[in-house]
């Protein structure tokens, strides 16, 4: 049986909405003058996959399927529907290891993806600083990691590709998240459309035809693969609750704050060619949405526009321009 990713759980506005209907009792609506962060995470606190809270551990289980374990609910009152667990917590986007773009970076014939049909686009995630979340990831890390350390393999070693350590610190302080860009087109799934409406007038970026690709050469693979995949765009969805369309997910993105919800699933890579044998953990994307947009670009248009003089007052201090007045 394949598992059954609980949709439901994932919420379309953590301002306006459960954040999970896994649970019956509903905290009250956070009165109006909070902020986005501290209604989001008082909606999230009451779904039980919430990874700053302690009980998400008691919440979920793994599950063995094939060579693959799947992070799912732990519900012992029904062991018949499996349910994918979606794990939830509000981060901060990196810019170090950012490649959640359109296509990834894909270049043709590199030796990291060799076809754009196994691109996954990814990032790396870490503590907001802004309260009242910043004080959280360091109980999301501690919470994941034991998480990861229920399905580890005896005498493996503990994959590179999930945690990262900066500044040679024992903790984590980022953690890896993708997205699976391309979908292998199936019996099942060949009628069904990814978009909620394909005909609407916001899907045209989202075409084949009008996907941004960071190079144009890549335009006929990516037509040749229609016949074989669906294309899957990032459920990733601005403060206004738009889906936000390929061409802008880096500047909508990286270093925003965000509400994240993904699954968990674990690989044990055997030793092969002299090399250790080690357990691989990936963490796909089910939703995000931005809380706090990143910071708008440095302007360096003074830099463009500055003219250079053949001479300079020497007994003169050189002032920094001001702007005109309109």
């Amino acid at each position: 049986m394949q598992p059954k990713v609980a949709q439901s759980t994932v919420p379309t506005s953590c301002a306006s909405s459960p954040a999970s209907s896994q649970t019956d009792d509903v905290a009250s609506e956070p009165p109006p003058t909070s902020s986005p962060l501290s209604r989001c995470k008082n909606q999230l606190s009451t779904s039980g996959f919430y990874l700053a809270d302690d009980d998400v551990i008691n919440n979920v289980r793994w599950i063995k399927q094939g060579r693959c374990d799947f992070l799912a609910v732990n519900d012992d009152n029904n062991d018949t529907q499996r349910e994918m667990a979606v794990l939830s917590a509000i981060v901060h986007i990196s810019s170090n290891d950012y490649w959640l773009t359109s296509d990834g970076g894909y270049r043709k014939g590199s030796s990291i993806t060799s076809r754009l049909c196994d691109v996954k686009p990814s990032c790396t995630v870490t503590e907001p600083s802004m309260a009242p979340v910043n004080n959280d990831f360091a109980n999301v890390i501690k919470n994941l990691r034991a998480i990861v350390m229920k399905c580890a393999t005896p005498g493996y070693k503990q994959g590179k590709g999930f945690f990262f350590y900066d500044n040679s610190t024992t903790n984590p302080s980022r953690f890896k998240v993708r997205h699976k860009l391309f979908e292998r087109l199936e019996h099942e799934n060949a009628e069904k459309t990814v978009l909620e409406s394909s005909n609407a007038p916001e899907s045209y970026d989202f075409l084949p035809q009008n996907w941004y690709l960071s190079r144009e050469e890549t335009r006929e693979e990516l037509y040749l693969l229609e016949r074989t995949h669906k294309l899957r765009p990032l459920p990733a969805y601005d403060v206004n609750g738009h889906l936000i369309p390929p061409a802008a997910y880096q500047r909508s993105l990286e270093n925003a704050v965000v509400e994240l919800h993904f699954n968990l699933c674990h690989w044990p890579i055997a030793s092969k060619a002299g090399a250790a044998a080690f357990d691989s953990y990936t963490a796909d994307i089910v939703f995000i949405r931005v809380l706090v947009p990143p910071p708008p670009p440095i302007n360096n248009d003074f830099q463009q526009k500055r003219k250079i003089s053949f001479f300079v007052d020497p007994d003169a201090a050189v002032a920094p321009p001001r702007k005109k007045k309109k």
